[in-house]
């Protein structure tokens, strides 16, 4: 009996679908690159200052917040699922994807770390007939580490320190 081509027995629409992970081939490691707590590298930002991302079990949890007037407007927590990569220089790894649904406005976030920076870009739908266009963005994070959240923004805000603290 000759081995079939996998191309013949599984549907497929490009050819990198042939080859994709399953899940029981995933390394879980390869999503803990994800988990931190990661602050936007623009400190003149409209959109997110800082994304917390956290093991739930077997899954993720994210959770983001939006600048506001009086500062960090906190989304809530939400369920990430959790999805294969592979980066261009052929490294596993894995992205997260989110959804809010905050009443007015609904946004999915894909999120993936590329070379150390999380990325993350996010399509906004305005369900409330208020005439806003729906828009796309992509901002990029830096892990917060060894420093509190007051010294953290301190530094990044100063433009000091990125060498030594990033």
């Amino acid at each position: 009996m000759s081995e079939k081509d996998p191309a013949e027995s599984i549907r497929f629409k490009r050819r990198a679908d042939l080859t994709a992970p399953r899940n029981d081939e995933r390394d879980p490691a390869a999503a803990d690159f994800l988990l931190g707590d990661w602050r936007n590298t623009n400190p003149k930002t409209r959109g997110f200052t800082r994304v917390v991302i956290e093991r739930a079990g077997t899954s993720m949890t994210l959770q983001v917040f939006g600048t506001g007037d009086e500062g960090p407007v906190d989304w809530g927590v939400i369920d990430g699922e959790v999805f294969a990569n592979v980066e261009e220089d052929g490294v596993p790894t894995s992205a997260l994807y989110g959804f809010y649904d905050l009443g007015y406005m609904e946004v999915q976030m894909q999120i993936r770390a590329n070379k150390g920076v999380l990325v993350i870009t996010h399509f906004a739908r305005f369900k409330d007939d208020s005439g806003r266009s729906n828009w796309v963005d992509r901002e990029f994070f830096c892990r917060r580490v060894g420093l509190e959240a007051d010294e953290f923004d301190a530094l990044r805000d100063r433009g000091t320190g990125r060498e030594a603290r990033w």
